[in-house]
């Protein structure tokens, strides 16, 4: 494919769909709690690799109504968090490109904020690493066919111990499972397109692994990437649920063994069966198996919860959509989605995002 505006530097050269990889945008997606933090702080370590800490640039312009102008939606993501936390006025966005934006535009504005993030931190590569741009494959290959697209795994059953606390997600687990599946199915029709790494693998063997994350994205070997919590960009989101992956590297734990009960070990590793299959997670070999009624129970008392969360996030989506809202409410509003990371986090501060 000829004529592209994926790569150009004013979003107007015609790009090849399989140029050499040096100059294609880096993304990185996967489940929250994965991993996606750590494998970003450790490519932003590179001397020529700058990437955006959840841009969110789809989910806030997906359409909420087949009508809905470009220009509209457009505004959403400039008048969110997820934008004020990047650190590019909205203004000057505004500026770059005044209304009426077309559609086909819309993915050039994006292009175009990635790469002032990365001059601004003196890198030639530029990207974006947003977890829930998994669900969007589809539309970042059409408007980027070049990208390198690096997908972060981990062992489903320590991902819903870790996401079920976390503040912008389900606190059900049943809840979680199949938002993962829902995330498995995106990412199925994509398998050749994407760089698999398994946050294991990057943790026990982080040399082994970032060869081959670099090799795919085509930049050559730099020490800085073990070392990335000596090389941390400035102006970062302060959120309390990303500091680990701020800390040198230490070798994996798994939680699961002790912290998941047998009637969850075997639900989680039936809904996520497909997952850890292809991604090479064993089956747990349990000293006493749970009977039918056991995890029939665990399900059923799970089941409150995932309708209360179905609630809440139907009326969230139905909130952002019907028309643009301020950085400090579209926060307060997403970080709000699981009252249970409360009781479970006590002490965390969630920031301000800074004015615009």
């Amino acid at each position: 494919m000829v004529g592209t505006r994926d790569d150009a530097s004013d979003g107007s050269e015609a790009w090849e769909a399989n140029p050499t990889p040096r100059i294609a945008p880096i993304f990185v997606v996967g489940s929250g709690r994965s991993g996606t933090s750590l494998l970003r702080a450790m490519l932003v370590a590179h001397p020529r690799i700058h990437l955006a800490q959840e841009a969110m640039f789809f989910p806030w312009t997906r359409k909420a109504v087949p009508w809905e102008s470009a220009d509209r939606r457009l505004e959403r993501w400039l008048s969110s968090f997820s934008f004020a936390w990047l650190g590019i006025g909205a203004d000057k966005v505004r500026g770059r490109f005044p209304a009426p934006i077309a559609e086909d535009d819309l993915p050039a504005v994006y292009a175009w904020v990635l790469r002032e993030l990365a001059a601004r931190h003196g890198k030639p590569r530029w990207g974006d690493k947003t977890p829930p741009h998994a669900l969007y494959l589809e539309e970042t290959f059409a408007a980027f066919p070049s990208a390198r697209v690096i997908l972060v795994v981990r062992d489903p059953r320590d991902t819903v111990l870790s996401l079920e606390t976390a503040p912008f997600t389900a606190g059900s687990r049943l809840a979680l499972l199949f938002l993962g599946r829902a995330l498995r199915h995106s990412v199925s029709r994509w398998q050749g397109r994407l760089h698999v790494v398994r946050l294991e693998d990057l943790a026990d063997d982080p040399a082994a692994t970032m060869r081959g994350v670099l090799a795919f994205v085509g930049e050559e070997w730099d020490d800085r990437v073990l070392a990335h919590h000596d090389h941390l960009p400035s102006g970062e989101p302060p959120y309390p649920w990303t500091r680990g992956a701020e800390k040198p590297l230490r070798a994996y734990r798994q939680r699961w063994p002790e912290a998941m009960g047998p009637a969850w070990v075997r639900i989680v590793e039936r809904l996520a069966g497909g997952t850890m299959e292809r991604h090479g997670y064993e089956r747990a070999e349990l000293p006493e198996e749970p009977g039918w009624g056991v995890v029939a129970r665990a399900a059923l008392a799970d089941l409150p919860e995932a309708a209360r969360f179905t609630a809440r996030a139907a009326r969230l989506f139905f909130r952002l959509g019907r028309r643009p809202t301020g950085a400090a409410e579209s926060q307060r509003l997403v970080l709000s989605l699981n009252p249970r990371s409360r009781e479970a986090h006590p002490d965390w501060t969630l920031p301000d995002p800074p004015a615009r």
